[in-house]
């Protein structure tokens, strides 16, 4: 397994990820660095549920953590939409 300073830089648009390790969290805990307006889009129901990350206030809405995301499940992918262009998925990992 990977250990160290795994980063990525998310391309503007949509992006398919998930965590970089095997662990459930709020998308900010797993490592995303989000810019304003940013969209996380989660499949749930036959459908997607959209969070963004506010512009106005940097925090999430639609039911999300206002401060960390919405929460994913270990082994759970994701649309990220980056519209800011500034977004990066940053995870400092090392196995004790």
């Amino acid at each position: 397994m990977p250990q160290g300073n795994l980063t990525n830089t998310l391309p503007l648009g949509y992006s398919l990820v998930g965590s970089k390790v095997p662990q459930a969290g709020f998308v900010e805990d797993l490592g995303v660095n989000p810019g304003l307006g940013d969209q996380v889009l989660r499949f749930s129901n036959g459908g997607f549920v959209t969070y963004a990350n506010d512009e106005f206030d940097n925090t999430w809405n639609n039911g999300a953590d206002p401060a960390k995301g919405p929460s994913i499940a270990v082994g759970e992918g994701f649309f990220y939409r980056n519209l800011a262009g500034t977004a990066t998925f940053i995870r400092n990992f090392s196995i004790p």
